[in-house]
């Protein structure tokens, strides 16, 4: 098994009060690879947000929500991230080893990977 450990800033969209903020979720995350392959089970991640400021701006908003609320968009885009480079195999969960996914499906718009234009020569 080979680990590897990767940093990546997603983003988290806030959308209340008539104020729409996006919020940059600088995530660290570490999962195992065999033969080229998720391993699943194996992934750890840590988030870092500027999390006071938002509170401060949204007085509404209780932290616990906010961890909550990011903490899913962090998972499917760590999701998306891993399925996208071609590690994870269809019907594979990245959070579970026992192939049940923690993460609710919503009829939500999931996040998308937008990859930069190419130029053309």
């Amino acid at each position: 098994m080979v680990w590897i450990v990767e940093t990546k800033v997603f983003r988290h969209v806030i959308d209340r009060d008539e104020q729409f903020v996006e919020l940059p979720v600088r995530v660290r995350f570490e999962y195992g690879v065999v033969d080229g392959v998720f391993e699943p089970g194996t992934i750890d991640y840590k988030t870092l947000y500027n999390e006071a400021s938002l509170l401060r701006r949204f007085t509404k908003l209780k932290p616990t929500e906010l961890a909550a609320e990011v903490d899913v968009t962090v998972r499917r885009a760590l999701d998306e991230e891993l399925r996208f480079a071609g590690l994870l195999e269809h019907g594979t969960s990245l959070f579970d080893a026992t192939g049940e996914d923690d993460v609710e499906d919503t009829d939500e718009v999931r996040p998308e990977i937008i990859m930069p234009p190419v130029r053309s020569r």
